[in-house]
């Protein structure tokens, strides 16, 4: 799994994302088990089917699976993404 430093440094390479940020999660004391991502740099178009794959593989590189809701904003010609990931 690793600290938030390494998985960003491993998506951002594995992804080409221009900006990456992983933040632990504790929804109880001590439990580091959810990973907020917030990553942009998908600068093409892409229909639902393929952000979902987009994020289940953000997801499994991070060591987990895509968790809740995922939050996207357009700014620019730039989409920026907000997803949790629930780690194994």
């Amino acid at each position: 799994m690793g600290n938030e430093r390494e998985i960003e440094t491993r998506l951002a390479e594995r992804f080409a994302f221009l900006y990456v940020h992983v933040q632990f999660i504790c929804r109880s004391a001590g439990d580091r088990r959810l990973l907020q991502i917030d990553f942009s740099g998908v600068g093409h178009r892409m229909t639902i089917a393929g952000l979902r794959r987009l994020c289940d593989d953000v997801s499994s590189e991070a060591g987990g699976a895509l968790y809740g809701t995922v939050n996207l904003d357009y700014s620019g010609d730039v989409m920026s993404v907000e997803m949790m990931v629930e780690l194994e």
